[in-house]
């Protein structure tokens, strides 16, 4: 069975025609009650989407149609709303209406607006629907003139209204897989601003949107935004053109943006940003979107206020050097005194502008207790990335021992090294979920500890290839934890 929807709008197709009513055959009365009562046949375009909108159509169009209580605004040549007319029928794109219009007086050619569903556009508030589209959104406009005067009956010459937007059906794919998202956000120099729709509900893999065009259709580049559960998503389309009027599909495989966003602090409170640092390496920070800062003492406190948003960067090989006794470490330790959310890819603070394609570890025991005891770190609204997939002895050693975060980083790598995850995640006592897609773990030490202390009970996701995982804790996999399937 074919899905029904309520109008959606008028799109001129080029080619395509529709058969109109003549003035001829239009009816007018006469009364002199100062109302002026007009009729005229109102046609919409054929072939791309409608009031009755059915899916599935002949070349994936939309028909269109009209419902018995539309009402098409009706403004004279100063600008002065007049009233509307109403459809007296709903069979076809091009129906006979009538309706009651004010006005001292009116005259053969003199010029009539037409618009529907209103004369005032708005496109913010959408939700991804043809219904609501319909309903709202589907903004059309046309020019008629008097036809004919008879007393106070006005005959209206036949009039199509135009569509102010194209109409697009988006699917969403990552990894070509159909997937939810929360918002989605179209930006592009041939819109007149952006247009983002948002449901934290979650929008289907299909989501449509009205798009107003630029009255003189141009190629330009289009941005397609959303936000995911696993990181913001982008995609980028070059030289499209679209017009109002036209309905299109497109398939948009999105890319996730998580590697590519720094590692990023939201502070929940006020305090202080504490970052110890007896390497005295330079750090940068970034408050709020604001420039950068630097800071290269043993002791640093950043100032905090709630709300605010502290981004991280470097250019240091490494946050920790092992000792000549082999089992001391001398190690960054960035420690918030405030409850804040984390998030973003902690390689921001090897290299701040190419962070985003760092794929191998540059040196042993680089993060080791970057974060260890760092009570007051919580998981954020994005996860936390270490996208890395070569790896350096030691690199994550004791990296968030302590921390308050339920959900591990990824962690992609392949191919595990010596003490690479070693009490990495000690005394976490909140963490219920880790994702490990090591296919070799027979490195010396790697998991030593890593997930002794967490939550009770929780998953841990492996590689599909990956077996003869260990089970025994406090090195393999919890007691009281199961694996992900």
């Amino acid at each position: 069975m074919k899905k029904q929807f309520k109008l959606l709008g008028l799109l001129l197709v080029a080619g395509l025609t529709f058969a109109a009513c003549s003035s001829d055959d239009i009816v007018t009365d006469q009364n002199t009650s100062g109302k002026w009562t007009a009729t005229a046949t109102v046609g919409k375009a054929l072939g791309t989407h409608t009031r009755t909108l059915t899916e599935g159509g002949a070349d994936g169009a939309l028909t269109v149609g009209w419902k018995e209580t539309d009402e098409v605004l009706v403004y004279n040549e100063y600008g002065e709303y007049v009233g509307f007319l109403t459809p007296e029928s709903t069979e076809g794109s091009s129906v006979p209406m009538s309706g009651d219009l004010e006005g001292n007086s009116y005259t053969v050619g003199q010029s009539l607006s037409l618009y529907y569903p209103s004369k005032e556009v708005d496109y913010t508030g959408q939700d991804g629907t043809l219904e609501t589209i319909a309903e709202k959104y589907d903004f059309a406009e046309g020019t008629t003139t008097v036809a004919e005067v008879d007393g106070t009956s006005l005959t209206l010459n036949d009039v199509v209204l135009t569509s102010k937007q194209a109409i697009v059906q988006f699917r969403l794919r990552l990894n070509g897989h159909a997937i939810v998202v929360t918002s989605l956000k179209v930006s592009s120099p041939a819109l007149a601003e952006p247009i983002e729709l948002k449901n934290p509900e979650g929008f289907d893999d299909v989501v449509y949107v009205a798009l107003p065009m630029s009255s003189t259709p141009q190629a330009a580049e289009y941005t397609i935004e959303c936000d995911y559960d696993f990181g913001p998503l982008k995609a980028v389309r070059k030289n499209i053109t679209m017009e109002n009027g036209k309905f299109y599909t497109a398939t948009i495989e999105l890319q996730n943006m998580l590697p590519y966003i720094p590692l990023t602090l939201v502070a929940l409170e006020e305090g202080n940003l504490i970052i110890m640092n007896p390497l005295r390496l330079t750090i940068s920070y970034r408050r709020n979107g604001g420039e950068l800062e630097s800071v290269s003492a043993y002791d640093n406190r950043i100032e905090v206020l709630e709300g605010d948003v502290i981004e991280l960067f470097g250019n240091n090989d490494a946050y920790a050097v092992l000792l000549e006794d082999g089992t001391t470490l001398n190690a960054t330790q960035i420690h918030p005194d405030f409850d804040c959310e984390m998030y973003g890819n902690v390689n921001s603070l090897l290299d701040k502008d190419n962070f985003g394609d760092i794929t191998e570890i540059p040196k042993e025991y680089a993060f080791a207790s970057l974060f260890q005891d760092g009570v007051h770190i919580y998981n954020g609204k994005y996860p936390i990335a270490l996208p890395a997939t070569t790896l350096k002895e030691g690199c994550y050693d004791g990296m968030f021992r302590n921390c308050k975060i339920h959900a591990a980083p990824d962690l992609p790598a392949p191919m595990l090294v010596k003490n690479c995850y070693a009490y990495m995640f000690y005394e976490c006592s909140r963490l219920t979920w880790v994702s490990c897609l090591a296919t070799d773990i027979s490195a010396q030490d790697c998991t030593t500890n890593w997930l002794d202390g967490v939550a009770e009970s929780g998953f841990l996701e492996k590689a599909e290839s990956m077996e003869g995982w260990p089970t025994d804790s406090p090195s393999g996999l919890p007691s009281g934890w199961s694996f992900y399937e």
